[in-house]
């Protein structure tokens, strides 16, 4: 036997040997995948009735879901309504609650415009007793005072008659002088009589009302004044001017011509030196 037939034997039986291995190989796996296949099928076939409980469990659950579901949903609606009555008993509640907000509000304000006019009335009334207890007080004092007018008036009249009494007996003397007089054929007019002793006035004080200067020269010039009767002054009475502006500056002194109640007219008889007897100025009875 050659080489090359030697070497194709042992190639041969290499590969003999490599084919009985690929063979076993083979045959290992095969078993192999039958075995694995009939585990995937039982596994499959289990897995397909436990898919089909749980498709059925789950079918019976959606079925139950879904009534449950229904059951909700007319819950749901009836809920609703009760809440759409719920709400509209609401608003019907809110409206009277606002209508009774409004009358306690309008009430409130009558309340308390009541209250003031009580307040007021109150206050009227306390004013009006005060009131009355002054003019109560003031028709009491008045009542008084009237008495005592009354006293005083009363006592003035008696006066008044009195002297009304004594003026008729002096004027009745008088008439009997001046018939005197007459008869006697003497002057009644007491001017006549410079010499003749005479009451001083009494002691009093007023103001020059006008003066009348001189027309010409030569003439007198006269002061009428704010005294007169009533102050207690008669005809020849002599009074004295002075300016009180000047520090009580001696003017002048006038003799009275013409005497009535409250008013006198009288000559200037004297000045002083650059003295100017003018309306406003002093006059008295004592120099």
């Amino acid at each position: 036997m050659t080489f090359v037939g030697k070497i194709l034997i042992v190639l041969q039986l290499v590969l003999s040997v490599s084919f009985l291995a690929f063979s076993a190989a083979i045959y290992t796996a095969e078993t192999n995948w039958k075995t694995a296949h009939a585990t995937v099928q039982q596994q499959l076939d289990d897995t397909r009735r436990e898919s089909a409980a749980a498709s059925e469990t789950a079918a019976n659950e959606n079925a139950a879901l879904s009534e449950e579901l229904e059951n909700v949903k007319n819950e749901l609606s009836l809920t609703n309504e009760k809440l759409t009555d719920a709400e509209t008993l609401a608003e019907r509640q809110l409206a009277e609650l606002d209508e009774v907000r409004s009358a306690y509000d309008r009430q409130s304000s009558l309340t308390t415009i009541a209250q003031e006019q009580a307040a007021a009335a109150e206050n009227n009334a306390t004013r009006v007793s005060e009131l009355n207890a002054e003019l109560q007080s003031v028709k009491t004092e008045l009542l008084s005072r009237n008495r005592k007018l009354d006293d005083e008036l009363y006592a003035l009249r008696r006066q008044v008659d009195a002297m009304q009494q004594k003026q008729k007996a002096a004027l009745a003397r008088n008439a009997d002088y001046l018939a005197i007089l007459t008869t006697n054929g003497l002057s009644t007019d007491i001017s006549d009589y410079p010499d003749l002793d005479r009451t001083p006035p009494p002691l009093v004080e007023g103001r020059v009302l006008n003066v009348q200067k001189p027309s010409r020269r030569g003439a007198s010039e006269f002061v009428e004044i704010s005294l007169g009767g009533d102050d207690g002054l008669k005809r020849g009475d002599t009074l004295y001017v002075f300016s009180y502006d000047d520090g009580g500056q001696y003017l002048g002194k006038i003799v009275l011509d013409e005497v009535e109640a409250d008013r006198a007219v009288g000559t200037v008889v004297s000045k002083s030196k650059n003295g100017v007897i003018a309306e406003g100025q002093s006059v008295t009875t004592k120099l």
